[in-house]
C-alpha cells in the first residue's frame, strides 16, 4: 500500500472521528493531502515540523477541499498539484516540537499556526496547540491538536467566497462571531527517526473541523481513535 493510500484511509477514520465527537455545531472542515513536511532540530529535544502544500516534479503534488457545513454549504476543492498553478491558492502549517517522554507514546508538546489560502487570496488562518504521538505498531506520528483564534480573511477580491483552484467555493461572512476553535489530527507516516534528525518532504496529510464555540477540547483524542481502530 502506497503512503498516499494510508494516508487517505487514516484520515478518513480521523475525519469519522471528528464528525462522530462534534457532529452538532461544526461550520468548517478541511483536509489536505500529500503536504511536504520537513523537521528541522534546533536541540536534541527542540525543533519545528512545517508542512507546506507543493508541486514537486516527480514528488509530492497536494491535493486539498475546504468545506462550509453549516446551514450554508459549500465546498471549495483544490486539485491535485495545485500550488504554483496560476492562482495564489496554497496551505501552510507549522508546529514546535519540545519533547516529553513521560507518558508511552507521547513525544512532546507543540504550539504553531496554520494557514490555508484559496485562489484569489483569502485566507482561514488559526493557532495549533497540541500533542506529538507515536503509534509504534503502524509506524506514524500524529499531533493531536486543537485550533484557537481561527479567523477568516476576504483578502482577494473582495468577494465574499472562499474559492477553490479546481472548483467550488462557499461564503465567507455569516458563520458567527469569530474568531472560533476547532480540532486536528495531522499524520505522517515512514518517519522512523522523527524528531531526532531533521528530514524533508515527508507526505503529510491533515483534517480539521471548526467549531463557532468553545468545544475543541471534546475532540481531542482524536489520534487514539485513529490509532485504536487501525490495530482492529
Amino acid at each position: 500500500m502506497t503512503n498516499r493510500s494510508r494516508t487517505a484511509i487514516a484520515l478518513a477514520v480521523a475525519a469519522g472521528a471528528l464528525t462522530s465527537a462534534a457532529n452538532a455545531g461544526v461550520i468548517l472542515t478541511y483536509t489536505y493531502h500529500d503536504l511536504a513536511g520537513s523537521y528541522a532540530a534546533s536541540s536534541a529535544n527542540t525543533g519545528m515540523f512545517t508542512a507546506v502544500a507543493v508541486n514537486q516534479n516527480g514528488g509530492l503534488r497536494s491535493a486539498g477541499e475546504v468545506s462550509r457545513t453549516d446551514s450554508n454549504p459549500g465546498s471549495a476543492s483544490f486539485e491535485v498539484g495545485f500550488p504554483g498553478g496560476g492562482t495564489m491558492a496554497a496551505f501552510s502549517m507549522t508546529c514546535s516540537f519540545t519533547r516529553d517522554g513521560t507518558f508511552p507514546g507521547i513525544l512532546g508538546s507543540g504550539v504553531g499556526s496554520f494557514t490555508a489560502t484559496d485562489a484569489d487570496g483569502d485566507t482561514i488562518t488559526g493557532d495549533v496547540i497540541g500533542t506529538w504521538l507515536f503509534d509504534a505498531v503502524n509506524n506514524f506520528i500524529y499531533l493531536n491538536a486543537s485550533l484557537a483564534n481561527v479567523l477568516l480573511s476576504d483578502n482577494g477580491n473582495q468577494d465574499d467566497e472562499f474559492n477553490g483552484s479546481q472548483l467550488g467555493d462557499f461564503q465567507i461572512s455569516g458563520l458567527g462571531n469569530a474568531p472560533f476553535e476547532g480540532a486536528l489530527t495531522q499524520i505522517t507516516f515512514g518517519a522512523g527517526n522523527f524528531f531526532f534528525a531533521d528530514f524533508q518532504d515527508k507526505a503529510t496529510g491533515l483534517t480539521a473541523q471548526i467549531l463557532p464555540a468553545p468545544g475543541s477540547l471534546a475532540l481531542l483524542g482524536l489520534g487514539g481513535l485513529v490509532a485504536a481502530r487501525r490495530r482492529r
